[in-house]
């Protein structure tokens, strides 16, 4: 989730996004289940988290339109990580 300001609106923004989420999941009658285990990765140039819990499963690689936002230095295509990738 991007929030994207530090100040009132990003809060407000935040708050918005777990009330709207926490909706879509009553109304899909859906678990929120939380991770059982996180790998953190801090030491490349990146900081890359990877859990368990609900969300994108880890059998599923995204790779969203290639611009700017998408690719690393040197425009290296950035693909998250899986659970299983560690």
């Amino acid at each position: 989730m991007y929030i994207g300001d530090v100040g009132k609106r990003g809060l407000h923004h935040l708050v918005y996004e777990v009330v709207d989420n926490s909706i879509d999941a009553g109304a899909d009658n859906v678990w929120i289940i939380f991770a059982e285990e996180t790998y953190i990765n801090k030491e490349s140039f990146y900081l890359i988290t990877v859990d368990d819990g609900s969300g994108i499963g880890s059998s599923i690689q995204w790779v969203g339109a290639l611009n700017g936002a998408d690719t690393g230095p040197g425009g290296i295509p950035i693909i998250p990580p899986t659970v299983d990738d560690y």
